[in-house]
């Protein structure tokens, strides 16, 4: 990776910046808050990673995080202007035994082509689309029930798309891969709406153990933007689990793991073969905070999909998920495999944190051949957020890295044996749910370079954004390359600014970004004549997330 030096020396710099005394204040319990939030990114989101940077003693999981669990966190060692945000998105200490959860309404607008990013059972297509999310919670001791449905409404306006002629396949499949992986290009030609069972669960707590059944949204490890492999971009899926409520002590650290077994959907937008329309998606997720180094989290896990034939038995379902990382066979015995090994590192002292994670895609024969083609189907992120903290005030710098496309760039010559990132030959849905992606919102073959500035005052949060991303590498290094080199990528520049205000329950978080994308899905490149210039899209974004939260 040629990005890992210099994000090095970046976080270094970063590291010797002055906070200010971020850490000099002695906890006080009056300062705990509880945030809880129906999307990974937002308000409550981003204000639960922040005080995150300050506590290196995390009251909550890290690498596990759930939208429908409370994350408490330690706001006294924080700028006010941070702990009266935190405060003010704080929810009920969840003693009572049935309290009424925040009431989230999210609109994302796009003017001229889909931007799905960390939203949940909501589509982002092209037009104005709307989720509104509401319930309660009870509690009998250890037994915790909540109901919180999501409402959406997609205006899914027309756009142009790749064209497919394929009778087998859905008219509106993904243009390049769409036999092994279902990701539409388009939801159908009208507008559509759904109720979701959303982040509604039934779970039991005992002694920091959790277990259940649920259909909440689960995101993995520690990046920020695009989680390699469970992030808010699909909805979540039922499943049952096993897992810790919170970290627990194992002498050398604090653990905290997950085992899932989960029921995926097909789109209606894929194949037209209804055997094979349902999988099985088993996770198991380790991560530990060593003692010996203050604030570090170490960890990885895996996912495994089958496709739920009727000859599948206990042993398949319960068993083979969690038996080894050796070649699997393809076809209808197949399946899809997902591993990745994640780090992140927080000090509360320098208000930093620099997180990384490494995941690689499907099977390998024998060990020697994973040595030996370790950079091959993989993808990665680099992170890092620092907090500057001035007097009352305070600013969050963050900048990530991510890259799914193949690191072998002699696709377009023929190579054989190439699956992109999230595509499958075996499981031919690829690592998705109900047609949208359960990875990183940017993509197979894509790869994604944020920047942002947060600047926190007594009137809010004030953001602003600046990302470069590039899409579908391999279909580009497969197709067109030989014609066009390096100069018609897919690439997309976004600039983006925000504001979040609040007044007694209710908070509003507002954004608005303008993106310029070169080549969109490459898009006439094929019928392309010399001296025509390439395609240029400009689309406008907006972002409005309001929340009641009861007091």
């Amino acid at each position: 990776m040629r990005t890992t030096g210099p994000s090095a020396w970046v976080a270094l710099c970063f590291a010797l910046l002055p906070t200010g005394g971020l850490a000099a204040q002695t906890a006080d319990t009056t300062c705990i808050v509880q945030l809880r939030s129906a999307w990974f990114v937002g308000a409550a989101a981003d204000v639960v990673r922040i005080l995150d940077v300050q506590d290196s003693t995390p009251r909550t999981p890290v690498m596990l995080r759930r939208t429908g669990r409370d994350y408490r966190a330690d706001a006294c060692a924080a700028p006010s202007s941070i702990r009266d945000l935190a405060e003010h998105l704080s929810v009920d200490d969840g003693h009572r035994k049935v309290r009424v959860l925040p009431a989230e309404v999210l609109i994302i607008g796009n003017s001229a082509y889909p931007r799905d990013w960390n939203d949940g059972v909501l589509w982002s297509g092209r037009g104005m689309n709307t989720a509104l999310v509401a319930g309660a919670e009870a509690r009998w001791g250890p037994v915790t029930i909540a109901l919180a449905p999501v409402f959406t409404w997609q205006a899914n306006a027309d756009f142009e798309i790749h064209a497919v002629n394929d009778s087998s396949l859905s008219p509106f499949v993904h243009g390049f891969w769409g036999a092994m992986i279902d990701a539409p290009q388009r939801f159908g030609t009208e507008s559509f709406a759904r109720v979701d069972p959303g982040h509604s669960f039934a779970r039991v707590d005992v002694r920091g153990l959790s277990t259940g059944i649920s259909t909440e949204n689960v995101r993995w490890g520690p990046t920020r933007r695009n989680p390699l492999l469970l992030s808010g971009t699909a909805p979540g899926f039922p499943h049952v689990f096993l897992e810790t409520s919170r970290p627990v002590d194992v002498w050398i650290g604090d653990l905290e793991f997950q085992l899932f077994w989960g029921r995926l959907e097909e789109s209606a937008y894929f194949d037209a073969d209804p055997d094979n329309d349902e999988r099985m998606l088993a996770g198991l997720l380790v991560a530990l905070e060593p003692r010996i180094l203050d604030g570090l989290s170490v960890g990885g896990g895996r996912l495994q999909a089958l496709t739920w034939w009727p000859e599948l038995s206990l042993g398949d379902v319960f068993l083979r998920p969690y038996r080894g990382l050796g070649q699997n066979p393809q076809g209808r015995g197949g399946d899809n495999q997902l591993i990745s090994l994640f780090f992140r590192w927080e000090t509360a002292a320098a208000g930093l944190e620099v997180y990384g994670e490494w995941a690689r895609e499907d099977h390998w024969g024998r060990w020697v051949e994973l040595l030996r083609n370790l950079d091959a189907s993989q993808a990665w992120t680099l992170g890092l957020q620092k907090l500057l903290r001035y007097d009352d005030n305070a600013v969050s710098i963050s900048a990530e890295v991510t890259h799914l496309a193949d690191a072998l760039p002699s696709l377009w010559q023929g190579r054989p044996g190439i699956i992109p990132f999230y595509s499958n030959t075996a499981v031919l849905q690829g690592h998705t749910h109900r047609g949208q992606l359960l990875g990183a919102p940017i993509g197979t073959g894509a790869e994604a370079l944020f920047l942002g500035v947060d600047w926190f005052s007594p009137a809010g949060r004030t953001s602003l954004s600046v990302e470069r991303a590039r899409y579908e590498d391999d279909a580009y290094l497969w197709l067109f390359a030989a014609t066009y080199g390096a100069h018609a990528r897919d690439t997309e520049v976004s600039v983006r600014a925000g504001h979040l205000m609040g007044a007694g329950p209710l908070s509003l978080d507002a954004e608005l970004g303008w993106s310029l994308r070169y080549n969109r899905s490459f898009l006439g490149l094929d019928t392309l004549s010399a001296g025509q210039p390439y395609r240029r899209d400009g689309n406008w974004s907006v972002r409005l997330g309001a929340r009641w939260t009861p007091r």
